[in-house]
């Protein structure tokens, strides 16, 4: 295993288990501002690493949820055209969603890991193996993980914490293989 980045054997561990990733969105898939135009639409903005990342965690047997408390067109889009199943949106518990959710998996909070930024994914975190805050977390959020990522929300979190789950169960390697000789996924 390459261990790209130093980890603590704690973190290693727990990132060899994971069978799902809960992923909040704004402030995590995304940059955490929302773009108003005159017409009173929003724009949200996407980086191509993280959608790519997705899409190798799931063709590598690892299912992806994202779980928000806001809903939008740009998003279910975005999710569509990664392949994403499980989308839970417009949440006001994500403690209680991410439970059902892992129990209608067969997944145990050992085998899950969640990706948040702000007070409403606490929940979520603290019924996850492996509980990661992107740098703009406030320390609140970031005293009940386990991992903050080097990447900001919207600027490859996800794609570096997909790495770090793909390198520790050893899935990485072949995938880049894949890449290189022309095959693999779109972003």
């Amino acid at each position: 295993m390459l261990k790209s980045v130093t980890l603590s054997e704690d973190v290693w561990s727990r990132a060899k288990q994971i069978k799902l990733l809960g992923i909040d969105a704004d402030g995590v898939l995304t940059d955490g501002y929302l773009y108003y135009t005159e017409n009173g639409e929003f724009l949200k903005a996407f980086h191509t690493l993280d959608g790519f990342r997705i899409k190798l965690l799931i063709q590598a047997g690892i299912e992806v949820a994202i779980l928000s408390g806001r809903d939008s067109p740009m998003l279910r889009r975005r999710l569509g055209d990664l392949g994403v199943k499980h989308l839970y949106l417009g949440l006001h518990d994500k403690g209680a969603t991410w439970d059902a959710l892992q129990a209608g998996l067969g997944v145990t909070q050992a085998e899950s890991a969640f990706i948040g930024d702000d007070w409403i994914d606490v929940p979520a975190l603290v019924r996850s193996g492996l509980a990661i805050a992107v740098p703009e977390a406030p320390g609140r959020v970031k005293s009940f993980t386990h991992y903050i990522t080097q990447r900001a929300g919207g600027k490859g979190a996800v794609a570096e914490v997909a790495e770090l789950i793909l390198e520790a169960q050893e899935k990485l390697e072949p995938l880049w293989q894949l890449a290189v000789k022309g095959g693999g996924v779109g972003q």
